[in-house]
């Protein structure tokens, strides 16, 4: 890895999370308010921007209060989650297709990603062409440089015309931001920091809802992934039976090249435990010093322990859908979370 090619992904990062993110919030807030409205939720609830939303997120319906303009959209750029992030359907209405059946939740400004708060200002505020320039083009910066950058890395030539347009854009929707620019520029990589701004940065969200659409695809890819996983779990576990033993690394007779090493102790069955359903949601897998098993589950928000034979021991039900799991001691696990910007034991 270039150093240098994962501070500049670093600094871009920073602008987007610490300047840009902020920066929508505020024209949000700055829109309700002068409309008159006390909070978010209100502005969610008017009837221009439920109807907006509305049909952002659904396709062929007509609404009872206000066909005329109903209109279907070619792509929806609202997607479930953010959809249910914001609204909630009202019971009895089920049958009913319309934006009049759901009711805003009580969602705050600090609660929308970047992505979420620049599609609400492109379709629901008034924004002046330079203004609604600038939130297109650093949506678009955000997703062809970072959402989709599993590298972690920008190049210098991307970086000096990305850097020039990104700050024009910055300084577009609030000239005092010059300053922070600059500061965010001269900083070095603090790498733990970066690791967890990608967390935030990653489109997550729409590889879950691919996983939606490809779950019997990539069920036997998850199932080869965890026997990895357990494998690799097993390997450690066996090398500390042989520490405790009294049989050190120097005594195991070395392996030749291309001579096969890996094989199949055993294999889980979690069916009898967890929803097959579940199975293709489970992002990572660790195995303590005692042999237990701990999963995380995205769907079901929990942490599972089960026993190698597949049993299931206990479950802790997390606050938000855990992503990563790793073993702290042997009797406590540190839990990354999806979109989290920070890491709870």
């Amino acid at each position: 890895m270039d150093i240098e090619d994962r501070r500049r992904y670093f600094i871009v990062g920073s602008v987007i999370l610490e300047i840009v993110q902020p920066l929508f919030r505020t024209r949000l807030e700055n829109d309700y308010k002068s409309r008159g409205l006390g909070s978010f939720q209100d502005f969610l609830n008017t009837q221009p921007v439920i109807h907006i939303l509305f049909h952002l997120r659904h396709r062929n319906a007509i609404c009872c209060k206000d066909k005329i303009i109903c209109r279907d959209h070619p792509k929806l750029p609202l997607i479930y989650c953010q959809w249910n992030l914001l609204y909630t359907e009202n019971p009895g209405q089920r049958g009913h297709n319309c934006h009049c059946k759901f009711t805003a939740n009580q969602v705050q400004l600090k609660d929308l990603d970047i992505s979420l708060a620049g599609l609400i200002l492109l379709n629901c505020c008034n924004l002046a062409p330079a203004d609604d320039n600038a939130v297109h083009k650093l949506c678009r910066y955000k997703n062809d440089y970072l959402s989709h950058n599993t590298e972690g890395e920008i190049s210098e030539t991307e970086y000096k015309s990305l850097w020039t347009n990104l700050t024009n854009f910055v300084l577009q929707l609030d000239p005092n931001k010059q300053n922070d620019l600059i500061r965010i520029e001269n900083r070095p990589l603090d790498e733990g920091l970066c690791s967890r701004y990608s967390i935030d940065l990653l489109n997550i969200h729409k590889k879950l809802n691919e996983m939606d659409t490809r779950m019997q695809e990539i069920g036997s890819d998850v199932q080869e992934l965890l026997k990895y996983h357990r494998n690799e779990a097993i390997c450690q576990y066996c090398k500390k039976k042989l520490n405790e033993q009294g049989l050190s690394e120097r005594k195991i007779i070395p392996y030749t090249l291309g001579q096969d090493i890996f094989y199949l102790h055993h294999q889980i069955d979690l069916k009898s435990e967890l929803d097959e359903s579940y199975i293709s949601y489970i992002p990572n897998v660790v195995m303590m010093d005692d042999g237990r098993l701990v999963l995380c589950s995205i769907v079901r928000q929990f942490l599972f322990i089960c026993n190698t034979d597949g049993s299931q021991v206990d479950s802790i039900r997390v606050c938000r859908r855990p992503w990563y799991v790793t073993v702290v001691n042997n009797s406590t696990v540190a839990v990354a979370f999806v979109r989290a910007s920070n890491v709870i034991v």
